[in-house]
């Protein structure tokens, strides 16, 4: 069952109870701030909402832990996914030009794989260019720490992608030899031994 919740509006006004669900629809809608006072069983006294982690979220956990401390950082591993992720965009880049240009008979693929490789490398010049920028960086705020967490995240799953899609492609390949090579040789027992 979700908790029950009293909550101040405007300063003065204290309302509810509301469920939990209701009270963050509220500061999501923006009819209650995330620093308004809030109150639940249990508490010793009133708080505001963007200083419950259980409460505000990401964000507001954020916003409220390191505040003594005062000091927020570029989440470590981020300039090594950053990088990771660049290389493989220009590598794959590169090879998609080159399939373009050994298509060239084709008229129309080359149309398509350049502008395609080269916004690859692009993308992989670009991810070089954040890791190098963040090189200087000591310190951010705490909005900038959530952001470059989730930078952070999409890098990793992107990066972990590529590697399955990889893996998956050299085992197609495996797979598609070792099928030549079966069919090949049952292919050869199938042809009588008079015909040519």
């Amino acid at each position: 069952m979700e908790s029950m919740w009293h909550y101040v509006k405007n300063g003065t006004e204290k309302l509810g109870p509301v469920p939990e669900s209701e009270l963050k629809s509220l500061v999501d809608s923006g009819r209650i701030n995330p620093t308004d006072l809030v109150w639940s069983e249990g508490m010793t006294d009133w708080q505001p909402y963007n200083t419950l982690p259980a409460l505000g979220g990401e964000m507001e956990a954020l916003l409220a832990a390191p505040v003594a401390a005062g000091k927020y950082e570029v989440p470590p591993g981020l300039g090594g996914w950053l990088q990771f992720v660049g290389v493989i965009h220009i590598i794959y880049g590169a090879l998609t030009c080159l399939g373009g240009l050994l298509m060239v008979l084709t008229v129309v693929a080359p149309l398509l794989y350049i502008p395609m490789g080269v916004l690859f490398i692009l993308i992989g010049t670009a991810c070089f260019g954040a890791k190098s920028a963040l090189v200087g960086i000591v310190q951010v705020d705490a909005a900038t720490e959530l952001f470059l967490l989730k930078i952070k995240k999409y890098m990793m799953l992107y990066g972990i992608l590529f590697i399955i899609g990889i893996v998956l492609t050299v085992l197609i390949i495996v797979g598609a030899i070792i099928m030549v090579a079966v069919l090949g040789m049952n292919m050869e027992s199938l042809i009588p031994s008079g015909m040519p």
